[in-house]
């Protein structure tokens, strides 16, 4: 029996093959940009992290100091 691939036409197997291509194609495209934007947001909050949490660090050292750096802690370990 003759399976499916063998009845067709080169014409029809090489147009399957480029739909194939365009829809694999459109596919990558859509997770390569869902990929960039999400590195996007890390690259930001990284940013944001490294310019915050030295301050909030001092801050803790500071009021550790008249004892009350573990009520801070918390809020800051999040971050």
């Amino acid at each position: 029996m003759m399976s499916e691939w063998e009845s067709m036409t080169i014409d029809d197997l090489f147009a399957l093959r480029e739909q194939m291509q365009e829809v694999l194609s459109t596919k990558l495209l859509a997770r390569k940009a869902a990929i960039e934007l999400r590195l996007q947001q890390l690259n930001r909050r990284s940013r944001v992290m490294k310019t915050v949490r030295p301050d909030l660090q001092k801050l803790v050292m500071t009021f550790g100091c008249y004892g009350c750096a573990w009520t801070l802690l918390p809020l800051v370990s999040n971050l």
